[in-house]
């Protein structure tokens, strides 16, 4: 998300997260706004299922437009090695801020009983057209 959106919207999505009555969930590095993509990776000894992978990935996202060539390839070291984590990045901004973020939102989850509670049947949200959420 965080090479999608500004820093505000990063935060606020992770804010609708971890208010939402389900166990929140992240894709690595997303608590600080990593630099490095999450890309898919595979490591399949069989060449007739990595060959199937790569397949159906570049099917899959031919539906978003891509370009097969753009695809990544799951089994190829460079696309692993794109999705490594910097984790020097936790010590500057506009990570250290998005972590501090993330902190505050695990917090507030931990003190607020309801928010962990899961039963749909007690979660209401209303829409009001004029006033928005």
């Amino acid at each position: 998300m965080s090479q999608l959106v500004s820093q505000d919207k990063l935060k606020i999505g992770a804010a609708i997260v971890f208010t939402s009555p389900f166990i929140p969930m992240i894709f690595q590095g997303e608590e600080w706004g990593a630099s490095t993509p999450f890309q898919f990776f595979a490591d399949h000894e069989d060449r007739e299922l990595r060959d199937a992978v790569r397949k159906g990935r570049r099917e899959e996202f031919s539906g978003f437009g891509w370009k097969p060539e753009h695809v990544p390839d799951p089994h190829a070291v460079e696309t692993f090695e794109r999705s490594r984590l910097n984790w020097d990045e936790l010590d500057r901004e506009p990570h250290r801020s998005v972590l501090e973020w993330y902190r505050a939102l695990i917090r507030v989850r931990r003190s607020v009983p309801v928010l962990t509670d899961g039963r749909l049947d007690r979660v209401v949200a209303a829409f009001d057209e004029e006033a928005r959420w």
